[in-house]
């Protein structure tokens, strides 16, 4: 009998788990059709990925208990979700009935903690290199897989780019333009002064690119 390929069998060994709540090994190959070799393997690599993890099991009778599995937080984020559709629809509803301003506070209070542990770290004395790094640490806190460089100019000035490479806000972005300027102000402050170029993604696969010129 030839056995399903790892995709395939990965999604069904997810699946069990995710109805069953946690299996054993030979669960595993009773209800997926692998053998015990294939499946030991395929649960292994999951739980060093943080996909399933052993939990306790009861005894039952004399012996040690088959080990079992049940999946991470991580794990139950590979299944389908509606959540990025339903959050897109619900803030377009509340901006077509008259909910703009809760939906720029809600987002105005969620970049007021982020500068907040901002200002944890930098103040008015910190140097361009200790804000940068800064920067660099909470961007990459909140996923925006950024790319900072610097370049000195013949003014003593510093050109500075930062790039953000993945947009952890796309689908709040997609029906409120909110976070994007929101961004712009908390680089802004964070870096003593607005940027004299920007680019904002239009779509998943883009990046967003803001210039500043930091004076000596």
């Amino acid at each position: 009998m030839t056995e399903p390929s790892q995709n395939d069998s990965r999604t069904s060994i997810l699946e069990e788990i995710r109805r069953r709540g946690d299996v054993t090994i030979d669960e595993v190959v009773e209800s997926v059709g692998l053998s015990k070799t294939a499946a030991r393997a395929h649960i292994l690599r999951m739980e060093r990925d943080n996909i399933v993890a052993r939990v306790d099991a009861e005894i039952e009778g004399r012996g040690r208990p088959a080990a079992t599995f049940a999946l991470t937080e991580h794990g139950a984020t590979l299944f389908p979700s509606s959540d990025s559709a339903l959050l897109t629809r619900l803030l377009r509803y509340l901006k077509q009935h008259d909910g703009e301003a809760f939906v720029t506070g809600f987002f105005e209070e969620l970049w007021a903690d982020r500068m907040a542990d901002l200002l944890e770290i930098i103040d008015e004395t910190s140097t361009l290199e200790e804000r940068l790094n800064a920067v660099e640490a909470s961007l990459s806190a909140h996923h925006f897989m950024p790319t900072i460089e610097r370049q000195s100019c013949a003014d003593g000035s510093e050109l500075v780019s930062v790039r953000e490479c993945n947009c952890p806000f796309r689908t709040a972005a997609d029906a409120s333009r909110a976070p994007c300027r929101l961004e712009v102000d908390f680089l802004s402050r964070a870096l003593g002064g607005a940027p004299n170029k920007i680019s904002i993604a239009t779509d998943r696969k883009g990046t967003c690119s803001f210039e500043f010129v930091v004076p000596k």
